[in-house]
């Protein structure tokens, strides 16, 4: 289940499509709709189907997190708030700015982080 907390994150930061990935138990879940992004092959790639989360998911171990890419405007943050959970946040890139880009992401894998400590 998706936690109340993440939703209002989603809402509050305008994020068009989120995926949680439970590795434990092998749900996932979504928040909007994938067809928005302007481009859904990021999302696909990253969380379209489950070999695509276990390649993701064992790729972050020993990365520093979130982890983001990005395919023409479309940006993904992804984090790992605990040993099972794995999170990607994607939006629409207007700032130019690599440092607010950066600060942005960091500040959104805080607040993943935040929901899974609690």
């Amino acid at each position: 289940m998706i936690p109340r907390r993440l939703i209002e994150i989603v809402n509050q930061n305008n994020i068009i499509y989120t995926v949680v990935a439970n590795m434990e138990n092998d749900e996932v879940e979504s928040i909007g709709e994938i067809s928005e992004l302007e481009y859904s092959s990021i999302a696909k790639n990253l969380f379209g189907d489950k070999q695509s989360i276990e390649n993701l998911f064992i790729s972050l171990k020993g990365q520093m997190l979130p982890r983001t890419w990005r395919q023409g405007r479309v940006s993904a943050v992804v984090c790992n708030p605990n040993k099972d959970i794995v999170v990607g946040l994607f939006y629409h890139e207007n700032a130019d700015d690599p440092i607010a880009k950066y600060r942005y992401a960091k500040n959104l894998n805080m607040m993943i982080e935040d929901i899974w400590r609690n």
